[in-house]
């Protein structure tokens, strides 16, 4: 629904922009396609005068005619819903227009950042208004073949609308969850529920004031507080039926926090009068960015603004009823305290290792709080092994996620191409994580950087040739413009002597130990494995962790091998490891990955700050929500220790 516009003027004074503000409903009066082609009726309305003078021809002219008449004149903003016929054409005008106009780049010089648009626009998730020709954009699995006229990014909305083809056949399910990318799609959703017993744990306050200086610049902690409740505390409906449902796969799994043995009350967690609309990106399977307030405007003449809003996004709150939740159990929609707590930790890290490094201008896509639904785990979750686990939403900053490739096969953001990695900012961001040994890597190169003399160490002189290498597989997820880092759970932070930088005082309690790392070695996949100990370096620190080490010709790689099996055995029986191991485990474990992390070196990450979260996680579960201190416990110790990064 529309509301009343306000006249704008700009800094000069005598000249003014008129504001269209509309406020989006929930639930859509229509569905979610008509709601999709009332906002993007409302965008071409606002930016009339720009597509009229952008795109001549019949199509914008019969359509912006058509437009002029049904709103029978005057400047303010558009109040008619657009029917099936006049919204097709709608977006066929808006796709063309962003293609052409206002949302090309261009892939010349790509790696490239997206400055030619203004940050606004960087810095917030795509939506209906972003919609484009696709051809242009992506190459949908050989589907479409404009490479030429790439729009050299990936903010644009991929509507359900374009591809009736796909979701028009029986049973379509959307794969957002890192699924066939081809099922892959942005969806405008009106279904998200209150949660009534959530609580937050722990927020950044500081963070949060500077982000939303108009809703929370001088508010107390408790003010704040009542604000992620009011905008982020909900779950989809999808995710309430999979847990209050009957016959929902969660409803076994999840109880009410504190209450094992009695199933979820509905009632008691949800509200179901209170309904908030949201955005959920491709590929965000249980994350969605809510509007302030669910208000929104376009300001005319301002073409490369489009959409305007104030959004947070909410990692946590479930998969969508549109989602093919079936291909695995892992896909459970959900977040758990330690996830988030890591995510939300190691993200303040992050930015401050790239603030004293210089990464060229990137950042991180900040986290804001962890809010408690009041739901826990009764027994163990399938996507991450543990047992009794809280459940909770992070709420973080907004963004939109790279695409680094018109061959691009997934939409979650990484950096694939090797060009996006050795060149522009993935180079520098790279630069900046390897001086301090700090590695979101499948297998870390640093290993086979070590110094043969002196104390093995990996020297200044290699940094250079660790950025070059990107055979360690980096997972690098990146917003569109590479300007921030988001997703946080993958990084590790290696002992000192794989810091060329000269590793940075007040970074031991991050660092995990040489022990760990050599069990990591151990575990991980035999073919990285065998291309490591090709290093007589490597090799050299592997052996020299065995208690059996007497003389040098343990550092022999002949040496290591049988080294790696005696290890391994003794590895297989601690039942921990084993618990970790992929399923179903041998006897015998190595050669290949953990269940449930992307690596050993994640997995077993002993650092002091990997068990301080443990510690939390523990902590958090044994006592009363009410009587656990979020900013005592989590945010005085980490303010503290990134303060002491030099």
């Amino acid at each position: 629904k529309a509301t009343v516009s306000v006249l704008n003027w700009n800094a000069g004074g005598d000249q003014g922009t008129m504001r269209h503000r509309y406020v989006l409903p929930a639930p859509f009066p229509a569905g979610r396609e008509a709601a999709e082609a009332d906002m993007m009726a409302q965008c071409v309305w606002a930016l009339r005068r720009e597509i009229r003078s952008a795109l001549p021809g019949e199509l914008a002219e019969r359509v912006l005619g058509a437009m002029e008449e049904l709103h029978g004149g005057g400047d303010g903003p558009w109040r008619t819903p657009v029917d099936a016929t006049l919204g097709a054409d709608v977006q066929r005008v808006l796709a063309a227009y962003n293609t052409a106009k206002r949302l090309h780049v261009g892939s010349a010089g790509w790696p490239r950042s997206l400055d030619g648009l203004p940050e606004e626009l960087r810095a917030r998730p795509q939506t209906p208004c972003a919609i484009v020709e696709e051809a242009a954009a992506w190459w949908g699995w050989g589907t479409n073949t404009r490479e030429g006229e790439w729009l050299g990014h990936g903010m644009w909305w991929r509507s359900t609308r374009l591809r009736p083809d796909l979701t028009g056949a029986d049973g379509f399910k959307v794969e957002n969850a890192a699924g066939n990318s081809m099922n892959d799609f942005d969806l405008l959703e009106d279904d998200y529920l209150r949660v009534k017993t959530a609580s937050v744990v722990v927020a950044d306050y500081e963070a949060l004031r500077k982000a939303y200086p108009d809703e929370v610049g001088d508010a107390t902690p408790t003010a704040i507080d009542a604000f992620l409740l009011r905008h982020a505390a909900y779950l989809s409906v999808g995710q309430v039926q999979r847990i209050f449902g009957d016959g929902g796969d969660h409803s076994p799994l999840i109880c009410t926090a504190g209450a094992p043995m009695h199933p979820p009350s509905r009632e008691l967690h949800i509200d179901d009068t209170a309904r908030k609309p949201a955005v959920r990106m491709r590929s965000g399977g249980r994350a969605a960015s809510f509007l302030l307030d669910d208000a929104y405007w376009f300001d005319e003449g301002a073409p490369a603004a489009g959409l305007q809003a104030r959004f947070l996004e909410v990692k946590g709150v479930g998969t969508s009823q549109e989602a093919d939740t079936s291909q695995s159990e892992k896909v459970t929609g959900l977040l758990t305290l330690a996830d988030a707590l890591r995510d939300f930790v190691v993200e303040k890290f992050i930015g401050r290792v790239l603030e004293g490094e210089g990464g060229e201008g990137v950042g991180t896509v900040p986290c804001y709080a962890i809010l408690d639904t009041g739901l826990q785990y009764r027994g163990t979750n399938p996507a991450t092994g543990w047992t009794g686990e809280r459940v909770v939403l992070l709420v973080r900053a907004a963004h939109n996620r790279l695409l680094d490739s018109y061959e691009a096969m997934s939409f979650a953001g990484q950096v694939i191409e090797d060009k996006g990695k050795l060149e522009g900012r993935g180079r520098a961001v790279r630069r900046a994580l390897i001086a301090q040994g700090v590695s979101a890597e499948f297998f870390p190169r640093a290993l086979s950087h070590l110094h043969p003399d002196g104390d093995g160490a990996v020297q200044a002189a290699a940094v250079a040739a660790l950025v070059d290498d990107v055979r360690g597989e980096w997972n690098l997820q990146m917003d569109a413009a590479m300007r921030r880092l988001v997703d946080f759970t993958d990084y590790f932070v290696l002992p000192e002597r794989f810091a060329p930088g000269q590793g940075r005082r007040g970074m031991a309690r991050w660092r995990m130990s040489d022990a760990a790392v050599r069990a990591a070695i151990t575990l991980e996949r035999d073919r990285a494995v065998a291309a490591l100990f090709d290093h007589p370096s490597a090799c050299q620190y592997y052996t020299s962790g065995a208690a059996t080490h007497t003389n040098p010709t343990e550092h022999n790689p002949t040496d290591a091998a049988p080294l790696r099996a005696a290890r391994l055995a003794q590895l297989s029986r601690i039942q921990a490891i084993r618990d970790a191991a992929a399923k179903p485990t041998p006897k015998a474990l190595g050669g290949g990955k953990p269940e449930y992390c992307m690596c050993w070196f994640m997995e077993l990450d002993d650092s002091d700050v990997a068990q301080w979260m443990a510690g939390v996680c523990q902590e958090y579960a044994a006592c009363d929500t009410g009587a656990f201190d979020g900013q005592e416990a989590i945010m005085r110790p980490l303010s503290a220790w990134l303060r002491e990064i030099e």
